[in-house]
């Protein structure tokens, strides 16, 4: 190690170290720009993994899905990659709701709609994926009003969103970018009275999801409202503040000994970005579409594993849950309201 770094290892360190900078000061840049479309499909993809998992539990054929702001089409990329390399991949009809982003060739190749009342019949599955943090806190009601209205009574909403952003961005509206995560949504959707029927499916690849994929029956998107939403920030804030406590903690250990964090600049960027965010966001007074303040008392919960032959599988009536954890090797987890 002597011989190739030489004498001079201290401006070696330095090199890396400014790199590492610079990823912090460019995703701080990049919060100034327009978000970012992807393109590029994988048939390795996570979230699209996951996907063609719960569509080869269904026991419908031609299984009709919408992808909820599906930008260029990565999705369907990712889902024709899958079905070439898989025979238990089932047909299955691909759509795509985009107001915003123009594609020629995305057009070409899947069927794509640019406003609602273009949309004709009901899915089985309605998809947001890496999408809600771009949509304003006054569009959400409106935007899962939009979403149940495209459900079939037994259909789902798949909700995935990436856990930490690779790319700073501005979304289309009044505030920042808010990346909500499992416990959030379920805040967003929490039911009144019984335990909900959300559910998280989980890759066991020996290390930590990148994103997070839920499953949310058609019966469980209520009406969305003002106490919901703030109720779902202050959630995320409070993570994000725990978050970066623990991050300073070590980032202060780092620079009294002289040596590098175990998370990335980037990442630090992205949370604390995030925590100003959702801060601003919770101190305006947001008139929220379609919203309504709810007097309903939200019940801590505890997160509990689902087998087949547990509790709170048994609660959930819908088959496609059922022996899922066999493809792909997922496994399936849910929540339970805390007695």
């Amino acid at each position: 190690m002597q011989e190739m770094l030489g004498d001079d290892q201290k401006a070696i360190s330095s090199l890396f170290r400014s790199l590492e900078e610079w990823e912090y000061c460019n995703f701080v840049a990049e919060y100034f720009s327009n978000p970012t479309v992807i393109e590029k499909a994988s048939d390795t993809d996570e979230q699209a993994v996951k996907l063609a998992t719960v569509c080869a539990k269904m026991s419908v054929n031609n299984v009709r899905i919408l992808d909820g702001g599906g930008g260029a089409g990565r999705l369907g990329k990712c889902l024709k990659l899958i079905a070439s390399k898989n025979e238990t991949m089932p047909r299955y009809r691909y759509e795509i709701y985009e107001p915003f982003v123009k594609n020629s060739t995305r057009d070409q190749e899947f069927a794509t709609y640019s406003e609602v009342k273009q949309i004709a019949g009901k899915y089985e599955f309605v998809v947001l994926m890496n999408v809600l943090h771009e949509i304003g806190v006054r569009k959400w009601a409106e935007i899962f009003s939009q979403i149940r209205g495209c459900l079939k009574d037994d259909g789902y909403l798949i909700f995935a969103e990436a856990k930490n952003l690779q790319i700073g961005e501005q979304p289309y509206c009044e505030n920042g970018y808010l990346v909500l995560g499992e416990k959030e949504i379920r805040e967003l959707l929490k039911p009144y009275k019984n335990a909900d029927r959300i559910c998280a499916l989980h890759m066991e690849t020996g290390r930590e999801d990148k994103s997070e994929f839920l499953m949310i029956p058609a019966d469980e998107i209520r009406k969305i409202t003002e106490a919901k939403i703030r109720k779902a920030l202050e959630c995320l804030k409070c993570e994000m503040f725990q978050k970066l406590k623990v991050m300073d903690k070590e980032r202060i250990a780092c620079v009294q000994n002289d040596r590098q964090p175990s998370f990335t600049y980037r990442k630090y960027a992205f949370v604390a970005q995030q925590y100003v965010n959702v801060s601003m966001g919770l101190e305006n007074e947001f008139t929220f579409n379609n919203a309504m303040p709810s007097n309903t008392r939200i019940n801590r919960t505890k997160y509990v594993n689902v087998s087949n032959d547990s509790k709170a599988a048994q609660k959930n009536e819908n088959n496609l849950i059922n022996n899922m954890g066999n493809f792909f090797n997922i496994k399936l987890s849910g929540w339970e309201d805390e007695k």
